[in-house]
């Protein structure tokens, strides 16, 4: 069966390329902010103050929290409603890579915490800056912003459309991304360098991950009624992740 542009993620040489530069670059700015090591506490200090605040850190816990399950949940609903005659078929190819991007991007991000084992900051600094919670593990990558960014950027790279609902959801993922990184700041368990490092882990990922679902596509002839029942498959993985995110995050 041959693939139709429908079929398959759009990946090409030119857009695998920006993928893997801004992935690069995000550690090469992970790692300059963390040898300089001024500006990443400086931004800390300037954070401190907020978790003086009830309101906001019950907020950015809030949103740490439960931020990638109403991910998960939006995708939910784009699958059901893919199911329809009528309804945006085109999406359930990227209902595997979302699936795989999380899981791939963000077991190389905690398998890669013990190498850098770079201390979290109210541990390197426990007289100057405090936190909201207190994680045992290291500090860089960030396993939150790897999981947020692994779990939106299939959608926010692949999902296409110009239409305005489509472009306004893309864009309202990615800002669930950014926002959920930035509570692990305003928290004050990560620094800003471990963030960026967290989302370059998941850009580098990306591209590795969609060329392995359009490999999978191709070689077993994933399309049409095919697809439909690969994405009802991963409707049941993407339930069980919101169990994960709900018991573990």
């Amino acid at each position: 069966m041959n693939e139709s542009p429908s079929e398959r993620l759009s990946l090409t040489a030119g857009k695998a390329r920006i993928l893997l530069a801004g992935g690069a670059f995000l550690w090469a700015l992970a790692f300059f902010l963390q040898l300089q090591g001024g500006l990443d506490k400086t931004i800390q200090v300037v954070h401190e103050p907020l978790r003086q605040i009830p309101f906001l850190v019950d907020a950015a816990l809030a949103v740490s929290r439960y931020g990638m399950t109403a991910c998960v949940l939006v995708y939910l609903v784009l699958l059901v409603l893919s199911m329809d005659p009528r309804g945006p078929k085109d999406l359930q190819k990227l209902f595997l890579p979302v699936a795989l991007s999380f899981a791939v991007a963000g077991a190389a991000g905690d398998l890669s915490k013990p190498a850098f084992d770079r201390p979290r900051p109210f541990v390197e600094h426990p007289s100057e800056l405090s936190s909201v919670i207190k994680p045992a593990s290291s500090s860089l990558p960030s396993g939150h912003a790897t999981k947020s960014f692994a779990l939106v950027l299939p959608f926010v790279v692949f999902a296409g459309g110009a239409t305005k609902k489509r472009r306004a959801l893309r864009w309202a993922l990615a800002a669930t991304a950014v926002a959920i990184a930035y509570t692990r700041i305003v928290m004050g368990v990560h620094y800003l360098g471990d963030v960026l490092a967290g989302a370059g882990t998941a850009f580098l990922f990306l591209p590795l991950v969609a060329a392995a679902a359009n490999v999978f596509y191709r070689k077993l002839g994933i399309a049409g009624a095919r697809m439909e029942w690969l994405a009802r498959a991963c409707g049941f993985i993407l339930l069980g992740l919101i169990y994960y995110l709900i018991r573990y995050s």
